[in-house]
């Protein structure tokens, strides 16, 4: 999988980036086609996702943002934590803190105070995901063995008991994966390392869930007029 990554991000520029001030759903939703595809691609290279029947296979993005994090750490490296830069697009970036997200056309609500109910997650993004990865120089196949975590993210889904086992059988292939890149590079012993891998998903998932308590509560309160069919797409990256 570290290979579907670097196909992944191919077309990822280092270089050049432009940065963008404001965003706006419009932009958004014209980006979400050509991110689900590559969400699609990057899934495809798993031979078990590919075996399993269509109508389990959902588009399962908490891996996504995460693969954001990732790239922007290895475009601007420690500027992510400073500066708060994350890439948008294969061309595009922003710089969060001063970034301004146009929600007019999804909500009646001025958008500065939703935008500020979400502000405390791209924090816990930085402290608890992005700088951990920095300090930990997390190589590319440990992100591709995270992002195969996060994609076979299956608990709470109702699926079907072939497409659970599927799901076991490739997270121990890539554990397998993993133990023969650690004898490569000579470190036998790993566990502390794996455990630091495996809190960073945690981590992620904590947010994420924590996140999603907002979406709830914002649409209990009607607080958007519209009803995203992928809420983990929106208020992006965080």
């Amino acid at each position: 999988m570290e290979y579907a990554l670097a196909v992944h991000r191919c077309d990822q520029k280092k270089e050049d980036i432009q940065m963008i001030d404001n965003v706006n759903m419009e932009w958004i939703c014209k980006k979400t086609p050509n991110r689900l595809m590559k969400i699609a691609s990057w899934m495809m290279h798993m031979e078990e996702f590919r075996e399993i029947e269509q109508d389990e296979q959902a588009v399962w993005t908490l891996w996504e943002p995460f693969e954001t994090v990732a790239t922007s750490l290895d475009v601007f490296g420690e500027r992510v934590l400073t500066e708060q830069l994350f890439v948008i697009s294969s061309e595009f970036a922003i710089q969060y803190k001063k970034a301004w997200l146009d929600l007019s056309s999804i909500t009646d609500y001025p958008s500065e105070p939703i935008f500020k109910m979400f502000e405390p997650f791209i924090r816990r993004i930085i402290d608890d995901v992005a700088r951990k990865l920095y300090e930990m120089k997390v190589s590319k196949i440990e992100e591709a063995y995270m992002l195969c975590q996060l994609a076979w993210h299956l608990s709470g889904k109702e699926l079907k008991r072939s497409t659970i086992d599927a799901g076991d059988r490739f997270l121990e292939e890539i554990a397998n994966d993993l133990h023969e890149y650690y004898m490569d590079i000579n470190l036998g012993h790993y566990a502390a390392r794996l455990i630091q891998l495996m809190n960073i998903v945690n981590d992620w998932k904590k947010i994420f869930m924590d996140r999603q308590k907002v979406l709830e509560l914002a649409k209990l309160f009607d607080v958007f007029n519209v009803v995203p069919s992928e809420p983990d797409l929106l208020f992006y990256p965080s």
